[in-house]
């Protein structure tokens, strides 16, 4: 939901990861604070809002003031996405305030609830294919983010989102499922995949940041992927080999 100061537009926004110093990410939403929450749980440092811009108008108003934003720095040339850019982010908020005019007060994070796109996207809670968990690895630090979300529909779309707020990007290395005989496609929640949403979220509580947690899917510094594979074995869960290929 669009909070209720903002224009029909929506709104321009300049994101800092506390991991990567000198860079901002600069991005346009229809839904904040949604946006806010979701950028959280794509980093295990989470994303700290140091810019946001009411835009007035419509949708290609939002389009044009995104592009006059970025015009102003040069790209991060290693990102996935043309969103992060070069700059220090107190003199690249004062450079886009030039462009757009008075900044909107920033949004408390103590005022947001935990969201994970993988988990939360799929509603109503039920699925005719089995879910999956997948297990991806931060680039460059290794830190480990656990998610699940139903196979084949949303694979390509969840890997492509996750590489838009990390900076570092991230590599999908293992899926687990049920295994095969315990599966029955269903118009309902089967109970092998509340056994697996269920053991998702007990490793994120045992591993991870905890269920409230804005971060939530990522593990926490030290955790091992061969820790998650034990408790994963342990759940009655099996390596699927062959959906990464």
């Amino acid at each position: 939901m669009m909070d209720a100061e903002l224009p029909s537009a929506g709104c321009i926004y300049a994101l800092a990861d506390p991991g990567c110093p000198g860079l901002l990410k600069i991005g346009k939403d229809k839904e904040w604070p949604k946006r806010l929450k979701q950028a959280q749980s794509h980093t295990p440092r989470g994303l700290e809002e140091v810019g946001r811009w009411a835009i007035a108008g419509d949708g290609n108003n939002l389009k044009r003031a995104e592009r006059e934003a970025l015009r102003l720095f040069p790209r991060e040339k290693s990102a996935r996405i043309r969103e992060w850019v070069r700059t220090d982010a107190v003199e690249g908020v004062a450079q886009i305030d030039t462009v757009l005019g008075v900044r909107l007060p920033a949004t408390p994070l103590s005022g947001l609830s935990a969201y994970d796109d993988w988990r939360d996207y799929a509603k109503p809670p039920h699925s005719r294919v089995p879910r999956h968990i997948w297990l991806g690895l931060e680039n460059t630090t290794g830190r480990i983010k656990l998610v699940h979300r139903p196979y084949k529909e949303d694979q390509i779309k969840i890997w492509k989102v996750a590489q838009t707020y990390s900076r570092h990007g991230i590599q999908w290395c293992q899926a687990w499922r049920v295994p095969p005989g315990k599966w029955t496609q269903s118009n309902t929640l089967h109970p092998a995949d509340r056994h697996l949403i269920n053991l998702w979220e007990s490793i994120v509580e045992t591993l991870g940041y905890g269920a409230l947690d804005l971060r939530l899917g990522w593990l926490r510094e030290g955790a091992e992927a061969a820790d998650v594979r034990r408790l994963l074995e342990q759940g009655g869960l099996v390596q699927d080999t062959g959906v990464l290929a």
